[in-house]
């Protein structure tokens, strides 16, 4: 049956109401990402969000009920979005030690596309290579899978003899956790560096710690 007019304004009422409600989610969502960049959660006050966002404290409750929930939606959508770049860049080539490469250069140019956020974790002061510490369920979740897609790109790489034998798990956290101290460095120094010396820095460092075979200390030289 076709819809009667009151069904049809009704419909697009709650199009509108969708629509304001996905720009307002946005809004909140970048201005916080800037504030706990700024000041870390725990200092960060909802107001000042709201005042960022350029939307009343009222509006902003309507759309995310308090902090918490706030914070650990940039989490999860942040994570979401790293892990799916990153697992599509290794899966790219079968070679392993080109995998890592390409890894490693997903993981850093998502977070140097991301300064906010990545400021915003360094702050929180989790430790990226360890289970358990992650700030959300899914964020564990993704922290998991990732270091499942690692573990098992070192066993390849140790089975190919491109990697130094050792434990792949701890090989996964190694690198994750090497990741993070040269990206904290990196902000630290003022984010100045291009991020394609931090890449090449962090590629190098990653041959030397795991590779062990010709053809991925060849890599260096491109």
């Amino acid at each position: 049956m076709p819809r009667t007019r009151t069904e049809s304004r009704s419909s697009r009422r709650q199009s509108a109401r969708e629509a304001r409600n996905a720009v307002y989610r946005q809004l909140i969502f970048e201005a916080a990402e800037r504030t706990f960049a700024e000041k870390g959660v725990e200092d960060s006050k909802m107001e000042e969000i709201a005042a960022e966002a350029g939307l009343a404290l009222g509006t902003l409750y309507n759309v995310f009920s308090g902090k918490a929930k706030l914070v650990v939606e940039i989490h999860e959508t942040r994570m979401r979005e790293a892990v799916t770049g990153i697992d599509a860049l290794t899966r790219s080539t079968r070679e392993p030690a080109q995998a890592l490469m390409s890894g490693i250069e997903g993981y850093v140019r998502f977070f140097a596309s991301h300064p906010d956020y990545l400021r915003m974790h360094l702050r929180q002061g989790y430790a990226w290579g360890l289970a358990g510490s992650q700030p959300s369920p899914a964020h564990e979740a993704a922290f998991g899978a990732g270091i499942a897609a690692q573990e098992t790109l070192f066993e390849r790489g140790m089975a190919a003899g491109v990697f130094h034998p050792g434990r792949p798990r701890v090989m996964a956290r190694l690198l994750v956790a090497m990741q993070q101290v040269q990206l904290a460095d990196w902000v630290e120094e003022g984010m100045q560096r291009d991020p394609a010396d931090l890449v090449s820095e962090m590629q190098i460092q990653a041959r030397r710690t795991f590779c062990r075979n010709p053809d991925c200390r060849d890599l260096e030289k491109d």
